[in-house]
């Protein structure tokens, strides 16, 4: 079917229209499409394979009917893709999440659904710079946390300026947790700072909580040695001399 040339001013006027019967149409000089109000230009074809295509050298813009996808090229190679659906795909025309950058071969996979708002994906050794280029406290970086109710709720920063990482909370009930193996919670510290290995109860007053056998070693014997039954130390010098604990007198 011939396509059709259509030249529409929606706020009112007369609509231009003609049919374009050869295969191709060339025009030597710019088209402008001008009115009062919005113009259209309509591509209309009886099968579902038209596209409109902005082609300067090896660059230029594509939308595609068939998907009702909008493709950007450079070099002759499609780079950037925006799908009906709205996702933006850089490197990739199948986005596997709301903005999907891909570095390299992509892979079959289904990202999580709480955590595919942003997908990087590199078949080679990838990852995300922060890089502070200003002077002094003007080089911290840093990554928010939060809701709209509390929109700073926990914070990761690295501050050259101060020589610190920092990862953690704001708010005054909120509590640092690590998990490791299958998501299984391996230590905590909570609001008030006490430090939790392999139990999540909190005593309240402890600032080192432990459930299971703990072992400081050192090279130097006459260290403090501590056992998950009890704790002993070593006399052999003045380190630490205590007299007796809840159980009896140590050696």
């Amino acid at each position: 079917s011939p396509a059709q040339l259509y030249i529409q001013g929606l706020g009112g006027g007369t609509t231009l229209g003609g049919t374009l019967t050869g295969t191709s149409a060339t025009f030597s000089s710019d088209i402008d499409i001008k009115n009062n109000g919005n113009a259209n230009l309509s591509l209309s074809k009886t099968d579902n394979d038209q596209k409109l295509e902005l082609i300067g050298g090896n660059g230029g813009v594509q939308m595609i009917k068939s998907s009702y996808d909008l493709a950007t090229y450079t070099g002759g190679t499609e780079r950037m893709r925006i799908t009906s659906a709205g996702n933006v795909g850089i490197g990739t025309s199948s986005p596997k999440g709301k903005a999907h950058i891909l570095d390299g071969t992509a892979a079959n996979y289904t990202p999580n659904s709480e955590a595919d708002t942003l997908v990087i994906e590199s078949a080679t050794p990838g990852g995300i710079s922060l890089i502070g280029t200003g002077a002094g406290g003007l080089s911290k970086q840093k990554i928010i946390f939060g809701t709209t109710s509390d929109v700073d709720g926990a914070v990761i920063e690295y501050s050259s300026n101060n020589s610190f990482m920092l990862i953690g909370t704001t708010a005054t009930s909120n509590y640092l947790k690590f998990s490791s193996g299958n998501s299984v919670e391996g230590m905590r510290i909570t609001a008030v700072g006490n430090l939790l290995i392999n139990t999540s109860t909190d005593d309240g007053s402890s600032k080192l909580q432990v459930d299971g056998i703990v072992k400081v070693t050192h090279t130097d014997s006459s260290y403090a040695k501590y056992r998950g039954q009890g704790v002993y130390f070593n006399r052999a010098t003045s380190y630490l001399a205590p007299e007796v604990d809840n159980y009896g007198s140590l050696n």
